[in-house]
């Protein structure tokens, strides 16, 4: 202790020399000292005291705080982790750095942790607790967000282990707060018989409002109800135009939907040129093995209009 004082005053006598500096910084960083280790993080990061920048004597510098408990060296020794900055990227070491970070009350950890519990670990009731205390805290735009993200993951978890009520609960809260993944949960949820109760107007909404948000889900899921005269008057103009941005927004199911609106003049003038088009990305991308059937079929049927004498 004696050692460190006398070494934070040498720090301090030459506060006009900073180059002078560092080797006295070193040895006080060894011996805990948190500013010095702060400064010399700096230093590495940036270029400054005559020093290069160096990401790995950062992060051994970041390292050194973390371990001794500084929070904002824990927080940046995840940062650093997570991004493979002056080290191995080590997603699991980044989590237990956030984690000791949000403890310290670092108010830049509580969002990140919350969103390694949401995605990692499934923890819920603690994720929820850090997203409060970053609302609380003046995150509340980002906390809102992540909020919602919360409700969606919650809300499908609950639904897999048959809560249905229980999941309608979180799933409308995220849905309040315009997140379409829990719009089109919801959308799901009232279109099962085994859920809360089908309601096919429900459906209908919850899929419009993901749609109109941009979720591809919700665009399908419109075009679907529009087809089929789910919740809604048919209208087969419609359910084009919905599969169709559902299809250029990458959504995979709709690649073959979109075809046979194409082929069948569902909608829109027959073009066999786009049905097969679309058919081949359906081949592309279609996991299910009986859509996957349904696309060949319809290859074949394409193909063999092309050429009647084969």
């Amino acid at each position: 202790m004696e050692r460190l004082t006398q070494l934070k005053r040498v720090i301090q006598s030459l506060e006009d020399q900073p180059e002078a500096q560092v080797p006295y910084l070193r040895e006080a960083a060894q011996l805990g000292d948190y500013d010095s280790i702060r400064t010399l993080i700096h230093c590495y990061t940036y270029g400054d005291y005559g020093l290069d920048p160096d990401p790995a004597q950062a992060f051994a510098c970041t390292l050194l705080g973390a371990r001794l408990g500084e929070g904002w060296c824990q927080y940046n020794a995840a940062v650093c982790c997570s991004q493979g900055r002056g080290c191995e990227p080590d997603q699991q070491q980044a989590a237990r750095w956030m984690k000791q970070a949000a403890a310290a009350d670092v108010p830049e950890a509580w969002l990140p942790c919350a969103d390694m519990l949401i995605t990692r670990e499934k923890d819920f009731p603690e994720a929820r607790r850090l997203i409060e205390k970053a609302m609380e805290g003046g995150q509340e735009q980002e906390a809102r967000q992540l909020l919602g993200k919360l409700c969606s993951e919650e809300g499908s978890a609950l639904m897999e282990q048959g809560l249905h009520t229980q999941a309608e609960a979180v799933l409308r809260e995220g849905a309040a707060l315009q997140n379409p993944d829990c719009l089109v949960s919801l959308a799901y949820e009232y279109s099962i018989e085994d859920g809360v109760g089908q309601d096919m107007e429900k459906t209908w909404r919850c899929s419009l409002q993901a749609a109109d948000l941009g979720h591809p889900a919700g665009m399908y899921n419109v075009s679907m109800c529009f087809r089929e005269g789910v919740g809604t008057a048919q209208d087969s103009r419609k359910a084009f135009e919905w599969m169709k941005n559902a299809a250029k927004a990458e959504f995979a199911e709709a690649a073959l939907p979109l075809a046979q609106h194409y082929h069948y003049g569902l909608g829109v003038h027959p073009d066999d040129v786009q049905a097969l088009y679309w058919v081949n990305r359906a081949l592309e991308c279609e996991e299910d093995p009986d859509r996957k059937v349904m696309a060949e079929k319809l290859k074949k049927e394409l193909e063999d209009q092309q050429n009647p004498a084969a």
